[in-house]
């Protein structure tokens, strides 16, 4: 029998950092409360498979204990924090980085935070979206060097997948895509991608990453991490 089509619920928001919000509306964002988690978990009969957390935020630490206890990914992203709070993270049980040097600090801006210490210090996986937008040729490279076997390329796709250019919805935030590139109307920050996984293998293979790395990055550690 074949994977279904649906493998899980990504709850990507609203435990997220407002400084870090990117295409998410920083009025909807707010730190976790356990008996909220408990009811979205009880709510969705097992379906919300990960969730993300920006892990500065009150509550976050003990949060992250109960999602890995519970066999749920608690992923870190969004976050404005710093060097010890990646590092607290995962010492309390989160196992991937939700697009990495995206919605966090980027490799450039400093020897001690949040990404380095993600990259550097850490065993996690760490997602990327892979349209060669998100993450500059340099930074690819320095991560792929560093963390070849933990890396999961995503789409971060959003409603313009497959679609042509136009007018799209975030929510309540109006999005503009254009050459197939979707930035939010108000400010010009990316807003998700409208890539598909296809795509993402193409630009791999484009970029001259070798089959097996490709394999590993978008099939192998994305099942292993679904417990699949």
């Amino acid at each position: 029998m074949g994977l279904p089509n649906y493998l899980g619920i990504h709850l990507e928001g609203p435990y997220l950092a407002k400084a870090r919000c990117g295409a998410h509306n920083p009025k909807l964002l707010k730190s976790p409360e356990l008996d909220e988690i408990k009811d979205l978990l009880e709510f969705s009969n097992g379906f919300i498979k990960m969730i993300t957390i920006a892990p500065e935020l009150n509550n976050s630490l003990g949060i992250i204990e109960y999602l890995s206890a519970n066999k749920v990914i608690a992923a870190v992203g969004h976050s404005d924090g710093d060097y010890d709070d990646a590092l607290q993270a995962v010492d309390a049980g989160a196992s991937l980085v939700t697009h990495f040097s995206n919605g966090m600090s980027k490799l450039n801006d400093g020897n001690r935070t949040f990404a380095t210490a993600l990259l550097y210090k850490s065993q996690i996986p760490l997602e990327i979206i892979f349209d060669r937008q998100h993450v500059s040729d340099e930074d690819l490279q320095t991560i792929f060097e560093i963390a070849p076997n933990r890396i999961v390329l995503v789409t971060d796709a959003m409603a313009a997948a497959g679609k042509p250019d136009g007018l799209y919805q975030i929510g309540s935030l109006e999005v503009v895509v254009k050459d197939g590139t979707a930035r939010l109307s108000s400010n010009g920050a990316l807003a998700g991608s409208t890539l598909s996984m296809d795509l993402v293998v193409e630009n791999a293979k484009t970029y001259g990453l070798p089959n097996s790395f490709i394999d590993n990055s978008t099939r192998t550690l994305p099942l292993s991490l679904l417990n699949l």
